[in-house]
């Protein structure tokens, strides 16, 4: 019975793990995407290779939630205010990660990376949700 409890307990929990990873600011579920997915994910991204890799993504999804929430209309000052900075903060450690690949000497790896944030980077710039205060 104890097995079969855990069981259960492991399908819903892996549920609500999943359906979160669509969420959004301001759904229920965002909150499970961010301190427990990304969190899980951060913990096992333990190369160099897969935490630089790891930042730039996190950075992508929080610019891809501003403009999706942007598009919908759901876009409020508070939130875009807070995800400009978690945007920020993954992309400061993504450069970070990318810089030790290059003092490591995986300087593709580096490159690869700094050319992909330096696209994000552009277009982060260009979002006319930038200019919601």
């Amino acid at each position: 019975m104890a097995i079969a409890v855990l069981i259960l307990a492991f399908i819903i929990s892996g549920g609500v793990s999943f359906a979160a990873e669509k969420s959004l600011p301001g759904n229920p579920l965002y909150i499970v995407k961010t301190t427990v997915n990304e969190n899980v994910r951060s913990v096992l991204a333990y190369s160099p290779e897969a935490n630089a890799a790891w930042q730039a993504e996190a950075a992508e999804r929080r610019m891809h939630e501003l403009v999706t929430l942007s598009e919908h209309g759901d876009l409020t000052p508070a939130i875009a205010a807070r995800l400009r900075v978690k945007f920020e903060d993954r992309a400061t450690a993504a450069v970070e990660a990318a810089a030790e690949l290059a003092e490591n000497g995986d300087v593709a790896t580096s490159q690869a990376i700094a050319s992909k944030l330096e696209s994000m980077m552009t277009e982060y710039t260009r979002m006319p949700v930038n200019s919601i205060q």
